[in-house]
């Protein structure tokens, strides 16, 4: 207060003090006495001061403040007589100047000619008033002057630079300086505050600037103004141009503009011309263009150039303008030129200008670093030098355009960084750098193809960014200081010349693919190797990968440190460390001399380098630590094994990443930490040995781990980062141990675990906690947790139950708890009170949570003493409306059990829970508010009128009470629910609004009243409404159904009645929640919205979608806004109809106004649209428009159009437009978006907008590397139509910006139009197309990037301009895809963001194999009929394709396409009983699915059933047919035990076992043929069931062995069962491929291999089951012979055991060991004989069985692998053999070989054995006779056609999640099959199928037929399939066959149980 008051008291003394001032000072005052003008002794001014010599001119640098300027100058004065006279030089002149006649202080100066002056600052509003008066001494008198009344104009405008040229008489004139008048640069001032300026303006400052004021008369003469004087000369004639047009009028009435170019013409009448450029710096000999044109920028021709010099014309021999205007110039020598032109006689012209500076270039080069970096290049000596300090520029270096003609370049000291590019000075030699310099930016000498000397000062320690000096292909030697270093990749990569480096750190890829390098010597003082150093050559982001002819390393006595995983295995085998560091570490050779087994540290507690081809390691246990990555991807080792001792304490990060061999570990217990991806990838690894010690396990530490089964996690622990087992599928049962402090989101992510409890001490979640863990039933946390993070259980899809500590408070975001969308099923159980629930910030958007939460919840610890209800409850509660609730109450009475009492200490809570509808246990309950009900002692009673209030319905109640004792155990009891029934007796519409009396609408007032009750709160759910007439009209600003926070959830059947809207009225719906709308069709001339609803769908994510069934927009209606949905959360629309005549996106006049989004069944959002049709024309002058949906708006929501036409027109202005849908999810932050799905669709339109315009689709714009649930189907659709371009631009940040410019047509495509990306995700197939107006259109317009094996090297196409850029995503080449690509357009794409491995199609999608994604027919084509039935074949189609006039059409008939059978029925039989369906079957019920949507329900009355036989044992498939479809099921056939033929009930069967070690692909085979398998169960026999199956029989080994313990893992396939895996003893499991790609299971039942799978062959008495493990079924007897399933327990093909017999065929039979070698004929020729023998062993083993089994025939096999190319065998067998047989069995002797078999009798044997002239006979088999010639030519040409068939398959879910794998029949194909079968031959198709991509896949079906449905799997595997043409002759034996061909996208993950 003080201060304020000092400030006025200080403020007031200031005025006070001018007061007084200018009261006393009369001088002051105006004096009029002054003489006038012209009288004696009075100066004269110079000028006339009027008030054009005063302004107002805004203050530069001070807002809103301006300057009054006056200039006035006194020259001359009228002496005492009266004579004008020169002032003297030396005289003073003084000045005062008066404002409205008040003395204002003077600023200007004395002396000088001009005066400009300055008088103080205004802030008036109003004209001021100023005098001047002038006073000087001359001569001893005073003489004075006195100026008018000057009144000041204001003026806001600040001044303007214009430009002025003047050219006299047809040249350029001269300014006063000699100078040419040429742009010349004038600062224009508003003069007379008239707030514009003119053309007179700036002729007044030109000549105040460029000439003198004198030079420049004008006056205005009546009504013109005429300039008589200008630049010295009094024109007679004056000519102006601006801006190349000529002015007329006045020149101070021609208004001028910033920049405007004046050009002024005196005594000339000719044409302005200008140049197309005023200004150019050029070097000495540079060549440039010059352009000459009119004032309309019109090119003139045959134009003299010249130069102008002291106004004259010069002209430049031969420099005439060509037909385009253009000349081209060069100057030599340096100096300032000034270009100009001149016309002819005929053609006039006014004479341009162009100022040329011809000089070395030089300039600045720090412009935007800060710094005054400069350059020069002198291109006499071709040097550029870089001198000054600081950086240099980053943006485009000054001289890249001579970057050609620089030799040399130095950098001076004082520069610090190099952030300007030299790449590409591809004749530069040499270059030097400062030791000031501290960085070279990334690229900086890329490409200098001639650099060849690179020195750098010694005490340089620069940086040395990314590919410096990558590609310099003639450096042959570098040598870096070693303070320098290389932190950026590829630093000196693709030098492939340099021989030698010198090296201090280096960094990732630093010299890769220098593959002529020789020698690195590492700088005295370098301590480590670093990372990755020498890692094998095909690591791109090695130091040294590539280098393949490194030799030698010298290391430095410094160097003691390895670093982590610095060596490869190839390095080390040829690479020479010398130098005194090599002392310091010990150097362990390889037993073959080549390389080195291992390096230590001198004392070996450090471990540096292993060979990564061991199996076996033994790590010593003076090792103390080992580097990261050091096993990694070690893919053979097996086992590791720690020193006794061992002292470790960290598995460090990635240590054994990727070991993909590694099958168990044993950690030291020293170890307390694992680090990082330490076991990532370890695919093999089943168990783990953790430490006791161990207390933290870091990220991913065993992601990856699929075969991990339930480690053991140590009391200790104390945290488990992110990801630790994420994808360990094995995982079941996880136990955390109560030590936990800490756990890491997505811990559990991909495993099966089903239950997780967090142990007291995790107090703290993280985001996404539990993400993705699909698995997961129970969650509980037991620690004090006070906050549910973002995403903690999003999406676990089968959670049925929470429990959470009364400690949390908070819950975050919408994917927190709070939004359990994905599991409404859930149930919460809260520790906290009801109150403590409801807070806000539990659910601070007020959404309640969709899962049941009980609150006040103890964890029940006894069921004794539970509470009980002491009477019945109230089952139904009837009141007639909201108001009788008040009164309403429900009383639960509470019992002590009997024989019990209540004790002292017990706690009794009981909360009340309720739901819309019928309860369905604790599922969707909602929590009644604690104001709303009360516990009184044994009393809990609930009030109803808050919950029900104004909300007619059923409702359903419950309460939930726990009672706790003193001694903390807990009970909990669940009452029975109680329903209470809300009439409404207010709502006046006839019907009960249930599903059977629904709700009667027949007025406009009976919609407003449903319009109310939604905007009052009432959602109407389960409540049913029916249209009973075509009488509504609905008005313009009608209150519409629903909202955003009430929408309609009820029913709405429009029963085929239609609403009309009045012109201008907006849709029937505002919000639909998960309601339906059907049956109802809409009309209106005009309708300001969409057809029927604006919004509708779920909320939230996971919630019932809004049904829209069989509606209709009838012809003659328009809309503003989409068809019938405007943007949709969530709708299924079935059945849905717009009309032909109907506009879309129109106003009222029928005029586009659509600006956006739009579509003719919906818009946006989340969608599923079946049998939908639209005729109707659709406007817009946005982007995403579809012709029946707009926008896929949601990542992860579903977007399917199925079965549905589009048949109207699009004009739209925007991208991503699409004859079916628009565009996809566009964000390119979520790559992973689920894709859009279009099948079985028809479009028949003229399509037009500006980018990605595709005749289905518009296309993907975010999509790429999306998860398995979001594959993309579009298949089986036609497209018959036109698309046009229209040119419009595309937006800033389009994904479309990848097309190149000059390929514009590429982003429209008869499919799509535009694709981010096309790998696995994408299955685009079988889809035809004609464009109408005969252009050639592309089936997919452009695609961003493409991951495909087939296509080599990755990058752009040659020879393609489609702006495609493609990469190979395996594993082993994901590392080396670019992170940035650099395109001839100028474009940068950014491809480092790819990161799932596995991803690669197998075709050339643009290329060669186009037509299987999209095919471009001729019109003949689309009409004979031959695509339809392509069509209908598809496994997408519904079978609904007809021919149409033009085209194939989809039908109008609903068609059955899918027949499926459910429900229960007789399924087992005996031998001999017959089949009486409708008593046995009558139960079962078949569905039958409709093209439309529809499916019904039939019964056994409805089909015929065939298949059925009961002659043998046996499972018998059953066939049910309907009009064309069947479906297929099974039943038993068993025997009947207790009769003649089985009088018993069980049987005994033997059982062998054999299995083997897991060795991987080690070089080894053990196989049943050559032997090395080990017995696990040896001839043990096994009593089972009369009718046990072989895979029955196994689970019966499994029960009745104890010892060794055995389980058989079994997987589901169409023909039944098969054997994946064995577990032995319980920790040991032998899988299918464990041992190499043809590895797996395999049986043989009595010697033989059956041709059933495991669940399908019966067994006899007596039978004998070999079972056995084979690392190469391919040599096992009989892998050519089996087409089905039966036989393979694994399914890959069984082989015969050693020596096996069949007792019920009476054979014995036994394999051949083979030895093919060349030998010489007797003319000279060589023949390949197989050389067979049988072993001693079987010789003997084979006498004794068939003896005593009494054999009829003793069988000898030579397999065909065995024999390989041989043309013939030569079987040598023992003489004593064959007399034995003949001795001692009865027995023939047949021997099988490829060429043919030959068999002997007893009496053959017996000659045979009498001929001998040794010891063995040697029989000859051979080849047979070739066929006859035409069989012959047949068998090539089958070989030949199966040869250059191009197969493509695929394989799908099909709607019961079975898998179907189909081999695409397209014309070529098919006419290879016919031509096949016309020459006699039999075609089948084999299908197999793996569960790794890259294996060997088992054969699972041979067919006739070319699709295959899987139907039985493991759930959550991943399975691939294949298939192959097979072609058989007349006797069965096959001819031919292909290679097996991958189904495209055939990565299926079973999601059936089994």
């Amino acid at each position: 207060m003080n201060t304020q008051t000092n400030l006025f008291k200080q403020t007031l003394t200031v005025l006070l003090a001018f007061i007084m001032v200018f009261t006393m000072m009369p001088s002051m005052v105006f004096a009029d006495s002054i003489p006038e003008y012209g009288k004696a002794k009075t100066l004269v001014f110079t000028t006339d001061l009027d008030n054009s010599s005063v302004r107002f001119c805004p203050n530069e640098g001070v807002a809103s403040t301006r300057q009054e300027i006056i200039e006035a100058r006194v020259t001359k004065y009228y002496d005492t007589n009266g004579k004008l006279q020169d002032l003297p030089p030396e005289t003073t002149v003084n000045y005062q100047w008066y404002r409205n006649k008040k003395e204002w202080p003077s600023l200007a100066q004395v002396g000088g000619e001009a005066w400009k002056t300055v008088i103080g600052f205004s802030e008036y509003s109003r004209p001021v008033q100023y005098h001047v008066i002038a006073t000087a001494e001359i001569n001893g008198e005073t003489y004075t002057a006195r100026s008018k009344t000057l009144t000041a104009k204001t003026s806001s405008q600040s001044p303007i630079q214009a430009e002025l040229t003047v050219g006299k008489e047809g040249v350029l004139a001269s300014a006063k300086d000699g100078a040419a008048a040429a742009h010349l640069s004038v600062t224009v001032v508003d003069l007379d505050g008239d707030e514009k300026f003119t053309l007179d303006e700036a002729l007044k400052a030109a000549h105040k600037a460029y000439m003198t004021e004198a030079d420049y008369i004008a006056e205005t003469s009546g009504e013109d103004f005429v300039i008589r004087k200008f630049w010295g000369s009094e024109p007679q004639s004056l000519t102006f141009f601006k801006n190349g047009k000529r002015v007329r009028g006045r020149a101070d009435g021609a208004s001028l503009q910033a920049g405007d170019e004046i050009y002024a013409s005196i005594d000339a009448a000719a044409g302005y011309c200008k140049f197309d450029s005023a200004e150019i710096k050029a070097a000495p000999g540079e060549e440039f263009t010059l352009t000459l044109m009119d004032g309309n920028e019109k090119a003139l021709s045959d134009v003299q150039i010249g130069t102008w010099k002291e106004g004259a014309f010069t002209p430049l021999a031969g420099k005439v303008t060509d037909e385009n205007g253009e000349v081209k110039l060069v100057f030599t020598e340096l100096g300032e030129y000034l270009l100009t032109a001149q016309g002819d006689a005929e053609n006039a012209l006014l004479p341009p200008a162009c100022r040329v500076t011809c000089a070395m270039p030089n300039g600045d080069c720090g412009q935007n670093r800060g710094s005054n970096a400069k350059y020069f290049l002198d291109l006499g000596t071709r040097i550029l030098t870089i001198s000054g300090s600081g950086e240099t520029t980053s943006e485009t270096s000054p001289w890249h355009k001579y970057a050609d003609r620089v030799k040399e370049i130095r950098i001076e000291e004082g520069i610090t960084g190099l952030y300007t590019g030299f790449s590409d000075c591809t004749n530069l030699e040499k270059v030097s750098f400062p030791s000031t310099l501290t960085q070279i930016t990334d690229k900086s000498f890329y490409n200098c193809q001639k650099l060849t000397d690179v020195s750098f000062a010694e005490s340089c320690e620069a940086v040395l960014g990314a590919a410096a000096f990558a590609k310099c292909t003639a450096l042959t030697e570098i040598v870096l200081p070693k303070g320098t270093s290389t932190f950026g990749s590829a630093t000196f990569g693709g030098c492939t010349a340099l021989k030698k480096a010198t090296v201090g750190a280096v960094s990732i890829g630093t010299f890769a693919g220098c593959d002529a390098l020789t020698e690195v010597i590492y700088q005295e003082g370098v301590k480590s190797f670093g990372n990755q150093t020498f890692r094998a050559s095909s690591y791109a982001y090695d130091a040294y990968g590539d280098c393949t002819s490194l030799e030698t390393v010298t290391i430095p006595a410094s160097l003691t440190e390895w670093g982590e995983t610095p060596f490869s295995e190839e390095t080390l085998a040829k690479v020479n460390f010398i130098g005194e560091g090599k002392a310091n570490f010990i150097f362990e050779k390889n037993g073959s001399g080549a390389g080195y087994s291992a390096i230590y540290s001198k004392d070996k507690s450090a471990l540096y380098y292993v060979n990564p081809s061991i199996t076996e390691l033994t790590i010593p246990a003076t090792v103390r630590e080992l580097n990261a990555s050091m096993f990694s991807g070690f893919t053979k080792l097996r086992k590791v094994t720690f020193g006794e001792g061992s002292r470790l304490t960290e598995i460090p990060a990635k240590c054994f990443y990727e070991c993909s061999a590694l099958t168990e570990i044993s950690l030291p217990q020293t170890v307390t930490g694992i680090g990082s991806e330490a076991f990532s990838g370890c695919s093999a690894l089943k168990r783990i040995g953790l430490s006791s010690s161990l207390k933290t396990i870091g990220y991913a530490a065993f992601s990856g781990c699929k075969v991990l089964a339930n480690p053991v996690l140590p009391e200790g622990l104390l945290e488990i980062s992110g990801s630790v087992f994420d994808g360990c599928e094995a995982i079941t049962k996880l136990t955390l141990p109560q030590s936990l402090t800490g756990l890491g989101m997505r811990a559990f992510t991909g495993t099966a675990i089903e239950e997780i409890i967090l142990p007291p001490k995790v107090t703290t979640l993280e985001l996404n906690q539990f993400a993705n863990c699909h698995s997961i039933k129970h969650i509980e946390v037991q620690g004090e947790v006070t906050e549910i993070p973002s995403g903690a259980f999003f999406p676990c899809d089968s959670l049925e139950s929470v429990i959470l500590p009364k400690s949390v408070k908070k819950i975050q975001q919408q994917q927190g708890l709070q939004n359990v969308y994905f599991s409404e099923n859930a149930v919460v159980y809260y520790g906290g009170t009801n109150a403590d629930w409801r807070s806000d910030a539990m659910d601070p958007w007020g959404r309640k949570c969709l899962s049941t939460v009980i609150c006040n919840y103890v964890k029940p610890t006894t069921e004794e003493g539970k509470l009980e209800v002491a009477e019945p409850l109230p089952q139904d509660i009837v009141v007639d409306d909201a108001a009788e609730l008040n009164t309403k109450e429900i009383t639960l009475n509470l019992n002590y059990p009997e024989g019990t009492t209540a004790e002292s200490g017990d706690r009794i809570t009981a909360d009340w829970y309720y739901t819309a509808g019928t309860l369905n246990g604790l599922k969707g309950l909602s929590l009644v508010p604690e104001s709303d009900y009360r516990l009184d002692g044994m009393k809990a009673t609930v009030n109803l009128a808050e919950q029900a209030k104004a909300k007619p319905g059923t409702w359903s109640y419950l309460c939930v009470i726990f009672k706790t004792t003193a001694k903390g155990e807990t009970t909990m009891l669940v009452s029975e629910p109680i329903r209470v029934r809300v009439r409404d007796t207010s709502f006046t519409l006839a019907g009960e609004g249930t599903k059977e009396a629904p709700y009667e609408i027949e007025t406009l007032k009976h919609l407003e009243l449903i319009a109310e009750r939604t905007a009052g709160g009432e959602t109407f759910k389960d409540t049913y409404f029916v249209l009973k007439n075509d009488d509504i009209v609905i008005q313009a600003g009608w209150q519409q159904i629903g909202n955003y926070q009430t929408p309609f959830e009820g029913t709405f059947d429009g029963d085929g009645h239609t609403i009309t809207y009045a012109k201008g009225a907006k849709c029937l719906f505002r919000r639909v929640g998960s309601g339906t709308i059907q049956n109802l069709k809409v009309q209106g001339a005009y309708i300001a919205s969409a057809g029927i609803v604006s919004s509708m769908g779920p909320e939230k994510y996971g919630g019932k979608n809004a049904s829209l069934i069989n509606c209709t927009l009838l012809s003659g209606s328009n809309t503003l806004s989409c068809g019938l949905i405007g943007n949709s959360g969530g709708v299924s629309a079935i059945g849905c109809k717009v009309e032909s005549g109907v506009k879309i996106g129109v106003d009222e006049n029928g005029q586009p106004a659509a600006k956006g989004i739009l579509g003719s069944i919906v818009g946006s959002g989340a969608f599923n649209l079946v049998s939908c049709r639209s005729g109707a024309d659709l406007y817009s002058s946005g982007s995403y428009v579809g012709g029946l949906a707009g926008y896929k708006a949601f990542s992860m929501r579903d977007c399917s159009i199925k079965n549905s036409q589009f048949t109207g027109n699009i004009y739209a202005d925007g991208e991503y437009i699409g004859g079916i849908l628009g565009g996809g999810y566009d964000d390119q932050t979520a790559p992973n978006t689920r894709c859009a799905v279009i099948e079985n669709c028809y479009v028949n339109a003229n399509i037009t907008g500006a980018r990605a315009v595709g005749g289905l689709f518009g296309g993907e714009g975010g999509c790429d590397q999306c998860y398995d649930n979001g594959i993309g189907y579009i298949r089986n659709n036609v497209f018959y139509g036109s698309l046009t371009l229209n040119g419009k631009t595309v937006p800033a940040g389009s994904p479309l910006q990848c097309v190149p410019a000059d390929n514009i047509n590429g982003s429209k495509g008869a499919v799509a139009g535009f694709m981010r990306s096309l790998n696995q995700c994408n299955i685009i197939e079988n889809n035809y197309y004609f464009i109408t107006n005969s252009e050639s259109v592309k089936g997919i317009g452009a695609v961003e990037h493409i991951d495909t094996s087939k296509i080599r090297p990755m990058g752009f196409k040659e020879g393609a301009n489609d702006g495609t850029y493609y990469y190979d995503t395996s594993k082993d080449s994901l590392k080396d895809i670019c992170g940035w690509v650099d395109r001839e357009d100028g474009l940068t794409r950014e491809y480092s963001g790819v990161s799932k491995s596995g991803m690669n199609r197998d075709d050339d999608p643009l290329g060669e194999d186009k037509d299987n994604l999209a095919k471009a027919c001729t019109q003949e084509e689309m009409k004979n009929g031959s695509i339809v039935e392509m069509l209908n074949a598809n496994a997408s189609s519904m079978h609904n394709w007809v021919q149409g006039e033009n085209c194939p059409v989809l039908s109008d008939e609903a068609v059955p396409y899918r027949m499926e059978a459910g429900g229960t029925y007789k399924n087992e039989y005996f031998v001999g009983d017959t089949l009486d369906p409708k008593t046995d079957l009558k139960d079962i019920v078949f569905t039958v699915t409709y093209s439309d949507g529809t499916t019904k329900d039939l019964t056994i009355n409805d089909v015929e059933i065939s298949g059925f036989d009961s002659s043998k044992q046996a499972i018998v498939h059953l066939t049910a047919s309907y009009q064309n479809k069947t479906c297929d099921f099974t039943v038993k056939i068993n025997k009947k035990s207790g009769t003649a033929v089985n009088p018993k009930s069980t049987i005994d069967v033997k059982f062998t076992l054999k299995g083997d070690e897991r060795h991987g692909e080690d070089g080894t085979s053990h196989t049943l043929q050559k032997g090395g398998l080990t017995t696990w169960i040896q001839g043990k026999t096994y009593t089972v069931d009369l009718n046990a199956t072989v895979w029955d029989f196994l689970k019966e080994v499994e029960k009745q062995t104890a010892s060794p313990k055995v389980r058989f893992n079994a997987e589901d396939s169409q023909y039944g069962k098969y054997i994946y895996s064995v577990t032995y003893n319980e920790d040991f499991e032998l899988a299918e491929f464990d041992n190499g790609n043809f590895s797996g299971w395999m049986y043989t039942l009595n010697g033989k291999h059956p041709l059933l799978a495991v669940d399908e062959q019966f067994l006899e008495d007596g039978d004998a089951i070999v079972f056995h493990y084979t690392d190469d079924y391919t040599v096992e007897e009989g892998s050519e012979a089996w087409d089905d399933a039966g036989g393979m327990a694994g399914g890959v093909i069984e082989a015969v055991s050693d020596v096996t017999t069949d007792a019920k065929a009476k054979t014995t039979t036994a394999p051949t060991e083979v030895k093919v070698s060349e030998k010489t004929n007797a003319d000279g020729t060589k023949t390949k004989v197989a050389d067979v023998k049988v072993s001693a062993d079987n010789q003997k083993e084979i006498l004794k069985q068939a003896k005593a089994s009494k054999s009829n025939e003793i069988i000898l096999v030579v397999s065909s692998k065995s024999v390989g190319d041989a043309e013939k065998a030569d079987v040598t067998l023992e003489k004593s053999f064959i007399d034995s047989i003949v001795k001692d069995t009865d027995a023939k002797l047949t021997i099988r070989t490829p060429f043919g078999d030959k068999t002997y009798t007893q009496e053959e044997l017996k000659a045979m054995s009498e001929a001998a002239t040794g010891s063995t006979i040697t029989v000859t088999i051979e080849k047979a006779a070739e066929p006859a010639d035409d069989a012959a030519a047949n068998i090539a040409k089958a070989k030949s056609i199966v040869k250059d068939m191009k197969l493509v398959a695929r394989s799908s879910k099909t709607a019961k999640k079975n898998i179907k794998a189909v081999l695409k029949s397209d014309a070529k194909v098919k006419a290879s099959i016919k031509e096949l079968k016309d020459l006699g031959f039999t075609v089948k198709y084999r299908f197999y199928r793996s569960t790794k991509k890259a294996a060997s896949y088992k054969s699972t079906v041979t067919k006739k037929t070319a699709s295959y449905t899987n139907t039985r799997g493991k759930k959550g595997t991943k399975y691939f399939y294949k298939v192959q043409v097979r072609v058989y002759d007349e006797s069965g034996k096959l001819v031919a066959k292909t290679a097996l061909k991958q189904c495209k996208y055939a990565a299926r993950t079973w999601s059936k149980a089994k």
